[in-house]
């Protein structure tokens, strides 16, 4: 609804497991960004009420304070097997409530 990702990030125990992201960069056809802190979550929230209560301007100043610590590229070979996969799911959904 809001469009093609310009970046997608990932922290927290997900990022602990390099399978796991590989999997999803192969799969939404995007690199994955690492944040160097598994706090990034914490950080999002508190961010939010510093917009909200007028101590920060704006959601883009919080990546000085968000630093990636590694980026996983997509396989695109991978990612189009993927794609192949979900649109042969999706007909046959179609198919089953039509």
């Amino acid at each position: 609804m809001a469009g093609e990702p310009k970046r997608i990030r990932v922290n927290g125990g997900l990022s602990k497991s390099r399978t796991w992201v590989q999997i999803l960069a192969d799969v939404f056809g995007h690199d994955i960004e690492l944040s160097e802190t598994h706090h990034s979550a914490a950080w999002g929230a508190a961010w939010t009420a510093l917009v909200g209560a007028g101590y920060a301007d704006d959601y883009e100043s919080i990546r000085e304070y968000s630093p990636v610590s590694e980026v996983v590229s997509y396989d695109r070979q991978r990612h189009d097997k993927y794609q192949e996969i979900f649109n042969t799911y999706r007909s046959l959904v179609r198919k089953e409530y039509q």
